[in-house]
């Protein structure tokens, strides 16, 4: 038989735990977001087409 309130508790502590996480994470991308462009970031060669860079107008 398991305890609930510590399976409560345990879920709680989880996903408080992944709210800050995230909640830092995306500080962070808004951060670096300012130091690089759309063309200088990792997926800008996945998707080309996103790129503003390439865009003929």
């Amino acid at each position: 038989m398991t305890n609930t309130r510590a399976t409560t508790r345990l879920a709680l502590a989880a996903a408080g735990v992944t709210v800050v996480l995230w909640a830092s994470a995306f500080v962070s991308i808004r951060s670096a977001g300012a130091a690089y462009s759309p063309a200088r970031s990792p997926s800008a060669g996945s998707f080309p087409e996103l790129s503003s860079s390439e865009r003929s107008c």
